[in-house]
């Protein structure tokens, strides 16, 4: 709990600092290690413009939905993911999800559409199970392998810095 928090706090922190900026990145596939029974958060940034429509798909289903107009959570993440409302016109459309299961593992999609175009970010989730091993899953593929270290937060901060690889000032 206290490292959580602390996570939490962290990741908060660098928001609210990263949101004076405007971001775009054009990172392909990005890789995001989360632990069972915490918070996961899945990174995607666009540039802004106007008229926003975030939508987040897991293996094509659509399960987040959000614009001016419309709020959708599908059953399987209601309650358990949110986004940062007033980041969005800064080019933020990261994805929290709180209560990680194995049941979240997978491929997901971040697609952002605006008055002028699309934007899509791929983000593959991996979960830790609570004995140190780690499940993969995507696809076409079910395996599982030991890890031998317990999480680290200031690693996940620095992943979560480093998915903001393009910062351009507002």
């Amino acid at each position: 709990p206290f490292w959580t928090e602390v996570r939490w706090t962290l990741s908060k922190c660098i928001l609210l600092f990263l949101q004076s900026y405007q971001f775009e990145c054009n990172v392909s596939d990005v890789a995001v290690t989360c632990s069972v029974s915490e918070e996961c958060v899945l990174p995607c940034s666009f540039k802004p413009d106007s008229k926003e429509t975030v939508e987040w798909f897991r293996q094509d289903e659509l399960v987040y939905k959000f614009n001016s107009e419309e709020h959708f959570e599908h059953e399987k993440v209601a309650g358990r993911a949110s986004i940062f409302p007033h980041l969005i016109s800064h080019g933020n459309a990261t994805l929290i999800l709180r209560s990680c299961g194995l049941k979240d593992r997978g491929t997901y999609r971040c697609h952002v559409k605006t008055s002028t175009g699309e934007h899509n970010a791929k983000v593959i989730v991996k979960v830790e199970g609570e004995f140190g091993m780690r499940s993969h899953l995507t696809e076409s593929d079910h395996s599982s392998e030991p890890v031998f270290k317990k999480s680290d937060v200031f690693k996940r901060v620095f992943l979560f810095v480093a998915v903001f690889c393009c910062v351009d000032s507002a």
